[in-house]
């Protein structure tokens, strides 16, 4: 097997993928679905990126890694604040 740096390697990966995709349209949104439900219960850097360059001219590529632990630690003190103010209603 040959390393990621090989661009013909990859390149022939990604097609590969490509094509498993579109032709196991359920499986790959059901692994899609998998992987964002993830990403989300575990505030990964993708979901947060993706999260700060939504509705804005920037790409996820284009958020600085700080301003991703600032929103991680922003997700982090709304859940905490959610969960103890379901605990009270109860």
């Amino acid at each position: 097997m040959k390393f990621s740096t090989d661009h013909t390697f990859r390149e022939k990966y990604l097609a590969r993928n490509r094509v498993w995709a579109t032709t196991n349209k359920e499986k790959f949104s059901a692994s899609k679905k998998r992987y964002k439900k993830r990403g989300l219960e575990q505030c990964s850097d993708v979901y947060l990126r993706e999260r700060l360059s939504r509705g804005t001219a920037l790409s996820a590529k284009q958020i600085p890694i700080e301003l991703v632990e600032v929103k991680r630690m922003q997700v982090v003190i709304e859940r905490t604040l959610k969960e103890v103010k379901d605990e009270k209603r109860c």
